[in-house]
């Protein structure tokens, strides 16, 4: 999140040596999208008994649920709301 190390306090020596950041270089990749069904051939021969179809996902970011141990006091943070 942008701006967030500018928000919160450093991270202990502890906090630091639990974290892991990793990063792969991708020298090529391969995604299959579609904004419509399958393309399949209606003549392939294909038993349709079964259901077939596409289950679409997408993340959304819900509203911001503070930590009980966070003072009530504090707003959020503008990191956590340009995700908003």
């Amino acid at each position: 999140m942008p701006g967030r190390w500018d928000e919160v306090r450093p991270l202990t020596a502890k906090e630091l040596a639990g974290t892991s950041v990793l990063e792969i270089p991708l020298a090529e990749v391969s995604v299959k999208m579609r904004a419509a069904g399958p393309g399949e051939d209606p003549d392939d021969g294909e038993n349709r008994s079964a259901w077939a179809g596409v289950v679409p996902l997408r993340t959304v970011a819900g509203i911001p649920e503070p930590s009980p141990l966070t003072d009530s006091t504090v707003p959020v943070p503008a990191s956590v709301r340009s995700l908003l």
